[in-house]
């Protein structure tokens, strides 16, 4: 004699969902919860913040010493008074990043406020613009086409050591390369 089984229906879409999703729910990171008084770290942020003020401890030496190299390629210019300020100001944004970097190394919280150190560094890099792009504008000289290669050889220096340094950080960069870009074109129109 034949013993018949009775089989079941196969089960439904839902029901086998619901027995292989199973297992997974066990296993799974509880959900992220953003709060204002707890602000989660993101470690990759933090490690390519760590690598660009890691990175840029060689501006802080290379910037001053350009400096005054262009200085020197300069000074037999009329507005010496203007060279001097400019370098001075050369020397005053290096210190201010000097600082805003022993502050970095000091804080307890480089992990969790990874972006805000980012903004800060950005800033700094800003000024450096600022201040590395003010002999393309001002310190021109018109008639004198060996000075003339001498601006434009520390500008674009300047940007392709950028692109180096702060290659981990693409907001540092355009803050870097605006200024220089903008008082290239400014030259070239005039």
């Amino acid at each position: 004699t034949r013993t018949t089984s009775r089989r079941s229906a196969p089960p439904t879409w839902e029901a086998r969902r619901r027995s292989t999703t199973a297992g997974w729910k066990l296993n799974a990171p509880a959900p992220l919860e953003l709060s204002a008084a707890a602000p989660q770290a993101d470690p990759l942020q933090a490690a390519r913040v760590a690598t660009l003020f890691a990175v840029a401890r060689s501006v802080y030496v290379s910037s001053p010493l350009a400096g005054a190299v262009l200085l020197v390629l300069l000074w037999e210019l009329p507005a010496r008074g203007v060279l001097l300020a400019w370098y001075g100001a050369v020397v005053a944004v290096t210190l201010l990043r000097l600082a805003l970097h022993r502050g970095y190394q000091l804080a307890a919280g480089r992990l969790t406020e990874a972006l805000a150190w980012e903004r800060r560094f950005a800033l700094g890099a800003l000024a450096a613009g600022a201040v590395w792009s003010y002999p393309l504008l001002v310190l021109f000289a018109e008639s004198d086409p060996p000075r003339q290669l001498a601006l434009l050889f520390f500008a674009t220096g300047s940007l392709v050591g950028a692109a180096g340094v702060y290659a981990a950080s693409a907001p540092t960069f355009f803050a870097v390369a605006a200024h220089s870009r903008r008082s290239g074109c400014i030259w070239v129109r005039l």
